[in-house]
């Protein structure tokens, strides 16, 4: 079996300063698993080992204290340190709602 390694770089960016603001993000639970994704904001059973014949390694995320105008966006870093792929969700919308769920599936078959 062949072993898949690389890391996940997290990055929350809000639109203004941190300090300017009453509450900064926090991240509550960082895991990765395997399987569909979930329906809802329940995180799903984690998984620790990924081979590379799983094809995805998913990844689920939930953070606290988001902002309307926040953008998450999270940078994949493969194996050889570099960072060919990423994802960015809209910014926050504005609909009293501070925790917000996220979850994308990387496609490690070709690493």
């Amino acid at each position: 079996m062949r072993s898949v390694r690389g890391s996940i770089l997290f990055v929350a960016a809000a639109a203004a300063a941190c300090s300017g603001i009453a509450t900064c993000q926090t991240l509550t639970t960082f895991e990765t698993f395997k399987g569909a994704n979930p329906g809802t904001c329940s995180a799903p059973p984690p998984a620790s080992s990924f081979a590379a014949s799983d094809g995805t390694v998913n990844v689920y995320f939930l953070l606290n204290s988001v902002h309307p105008g926040d953008v998450t966006k999270v940078l994949w870093l493969n194996p050889a340190g570099a960072n060919p792929w990423y994802t960015m969700w809209d910014p926050t919308p504005n609909d009293g709602y501070t925790s917000r769920c996220y979850w994308i599936n990387f496609d490690i078959g070709k690493y």
